[in-house]
């Protein structure tokens, strides 16, 4: 028997991508990887792009603050960064997606309002 006539199908289970075939090089096993993220939480491609929008933005500022930080900087970026993921919530026409992703970036965009308002105040 050849290798040509047997080919060994392995099933992996991993949460990341729908249902895909994968030949991997030099091998010439078969790996179906089965996902089921997608429908079961409510999240689509949009859905997550929120979630890192809000992840980008908390990584954001955690590297651009100190002492000498540029403030400005910082509103502009928080402000955009939940703006976009407000704007993939919306059209992630999920619920769940749609509400975890209004509700944190909401929660950064009036973070980075009480900055700017800080800001304003401290001249």
């Amino acid at each position: 028997m050849s290798s040509q006539q047997l080919q060994p199908i392995i099933i992996l289970e991993c949460n990341i991508l729908p249902y895909k075939q994968l030949n991997v090089s030099g091998v010439n096993d078969r790996y179906i990887i089965n996902t089921g993220m997608g429908d079961s939480l409510g999240m689509n491609k949009y859905g997550v792009l929120s979630i890192l929008m809000v992840l980008s933005s908390v990584l954001m500022f955690f590297i651009l603050r100190g002492p000498n930080a540029d403030l400005p900087l910082i509103i502009i970026i928080l402000g955009s960064l939940s703006l976009f993921g407000i704007i993939f919530a919306v059209i992630s026409k999920r619920w769940l997606s749609g509400i975890i992703g209004v509700l944190t970036n909401g929660v950064v965009l009036v973070f980075a309002y009480f900055l700017l308002l800080g800001y304003g105040i401290a001249g």
